[in-house]
């Protein structure tokens, strides 16, 4: 089945975040129906044991990326019924000008 990074690996949890600023949200709204299916979207956070822990002597980056031990990948995804899992946007789409900024 195409569409989908595939389901969730043994070892890791995985929570969807609500990001209400670009409406991505788990409340029941058109947006969160796909093919006539509930799915909950969010920005896609992994724990567990196979995921790093912290960012060598950067703090600064720790603190952007972890909240309550949880890792903020920074994807905006959805979660199907049967477990499926989809990354479909970022939450800081960062592109480079011509000129370099």
């Amino acid at each position: 089945m195409s569409g989908h990074v595939g389901w969730n690996v043994p070892g890791v949890a995985i929570r969807l975040k609500n990001y209400p600023e670009l409406d991505y949200t788990s409340e029941d709204h058109e947006s969160n129906f796909e093919n006539g299916e509930r799915v909950i979207k969010g920005e896609v956070c992994m724990k567990g044991g196979i995921i790093f822990k912290k960012y060598l002597n950067n703090p600064e980056a720790n603190n952007e990326a972890f909240e309550n031990g949880w890792f903020r990948s920074g994807d905006v995804g959805m979660i199907y019924k049967d477990g499926r899992l989809r990354i479909f946007d970022r939450i800081k789409n960062i592109f480079k000008l011509q000129q370099g900024e």
